[in-house]
This record gives structure tokens, C-alpha cells and sequence, in this order.
């Protein structure tokens, strides 16, 4: 079989769907897996994709510690933006809880995480990791979305960093190699996605889009049908 990259995108507590996508290929995807060169990810797509690379073991617990993180969230009277609620703070608590000692090595040249200036806006990947704390901050960096997150940029190597904010241009880092075909992991969105990177699997499209675009960045607001 070919050389398989996967790329898991952005999409926030949506994030248990790509564990789903995960478990089903520890289950069913031996020959997919024997052939898995490298792992991208932005934001809770790189939460996922560091599981993947480091620690597929501890599946069921990242499944119950993304409900736990979730309803913590929903408990608080303003969601994240709640004072004296820190987000940051129990995301890197579940990365000590998960991440092995030797995460680090594992995910060097394996694992491409999607970061972004905070103030230039410019993009880059990373995929060398010196030490576990280099990688947990690189995680959070990519997971940092300003004001819901906190106000405070995650720093690495001196500089501010976040989670890049257009929608539209975020997906061009998944083209993580010219060796092997690219898988994209979605949770809901996509149709640009596929074009980029050849395949992708994402969850039956009922979401309506419309996007509103500012001077600065641009906001896909996603609408579903409520459920009873």
C-alpha cells in the first residue's frame, strides 16, 4: 500500500468525532496504519493527531477526558469566557495526563502542528520536537483562539503564537508531504478541502454555511437543525 499521511482539522469539542474516526482505524485500518508516514493537525486536529502519533493507547481516556473538558465549559456561567475559569490551564492538564514521557521523540518529523504569529498572522508548521514540554506547548499554541481561549498568547521560542483564525486559508498546511496521498479528517466542513488534498471523511453534510469576512479574518458560522 502507499504512503498514507493523515491531516485532522480544526473543529474544536467536534474534536470527538476525529477520535471516532480514530478508534475506527485502530479497529479497521491495520494495512491503513502499517502504511502512515507523518500526522497534521491545527487546534483540537492536532490534539488528535499527537494521540495518534504518541499514544493511540490512550484513546478511551482522551474520549473521556474531551466529555469532562466539555461539560466543565458548558458548567461555568459564561462558558470559557467565564472569570476566573482558565482554559488553557485544563487543556495542558489533560496533555500531562495523556502524553507519554517520551511523547516528544515519538512525534519528532511525525507529527506537523499548524501555529500562527499572533501578531504578523503568518503560519507555519512545526514538526521538531526537542523536549515533552516543546511539544505540549506547541499543542496549545495551536489550540489558543484569543479571548475564548484567554487572553494571553501561548509563547514558544520566544514568540507569541495562536491558532490561525480564516477558515479558508488554514487548510493549505495540510499538504504535509509530496510522499504518499493525504487523508483529511473533518468534522464538518470540507467541500474546498478535498480539492487540496485529494480525500477526505467527514460526517453527512446538514450544516447550512454562511461566512462573514472582517479586515482581519474571516468567521464560518455553521447552522444545524436542533434535535430533540
Amino acid at each position: 500500500m502507499a504512503l498514507v499521511n493523515l491531516s485532522f482539522a480544526a473543529c474544536g469539542f467536534l474534536g470527538i468525532y476525529h477520535l471516532g474516526v480514530v478508534a475506527a482505524l485502530l479497529r479497521h485500518g491495520d494495512k491503513l496504519l502499517d502504511s502512515l508516514r507523518a500526522c497534521a493537525g491545527a487546534s483540537a486536529g492536532a490534539l488528535v493527531a499527537a494521540v495518534v502519533v504518541t499514544a493511540p493507547d490512550k484513546l478511551e481516556h482522551c474520549k473521556e477526558f474531551t466529555y469532562r473538558f466539555a461539560n466543565n465549559v458548558r458548567k461555568q456561567k459564561l462558558g470559557a469566557l467565564s472569570p476566573g475559569y482558565d482554559f488553557m490551564l485544563e487543556l495542558r492538564d489533560g496533555m500531562e495526563e495523556i502524553l507519554p514521557p517520551d511523547a516528544h521523540l515519538l512525534a519528532n518529523k511525525c507529527l506537523h502542528v499548524s501555529i500562527t504569529h499572533f501578531k504578523t498572522g503568518k503560519n507555519r508548521m512545526v514538526s521538531s520536537f526537542t523536549t515533552r514540554e516543546d511539544l505540549i506547548k506547541v499543542l496549545l499554541a495551536s489550540s489558543f483562539v484569543p479571548v475564548y481561549a484567554g487572553m494571553k498568547p501561548v509563547e514558544f521560542q520566544g514568540q507569541t503564537m495562536a491558532v490561525k483564525m480564516t477558515p479558508g486559508e488554514r487548510w493549505e498546511i495540510f499538504s504535509i508531504t509530496d510522499a504518499g496521498c493525504c487523508l483529511s479528517i473533518e468534522s464538518v466542513w470540507g467541500h474546498w478541502l478535498k480539492k487540496l488534498v485529494g480525500y477526505s471523511l467527514k460526517p453527512k453534510d446538514y450544516f447550512q454555511e454562511h461566512q462573514h469576512k472582517f479586515p482581519s479574518a474571516g468567521i464560518l458560522f455553521l447552522y444545524a437543525p436542533l434535535r430533540p
